[in-house]
């Protein structure tokens, strides 16, 4: 598996403007911030 990459994405949420991705199987939480006014 590549850095970055996911395993097995189970959720996402949307807080102060960055989107939240937890992965289940790696046990953990990415954040990342979309581009604007794209």
């Amino acid at each position: 598996m590549e850095p970055g990459e996911f395993s097995f994405p189970n959720d996402a949420d949307v807080l102060r403007g960055r989107v939240l991705i937890t992965d289940k199987e790696n046990n953990r939480v990415q954040v990342v911030r979309p581009p604007i006014g794209q």
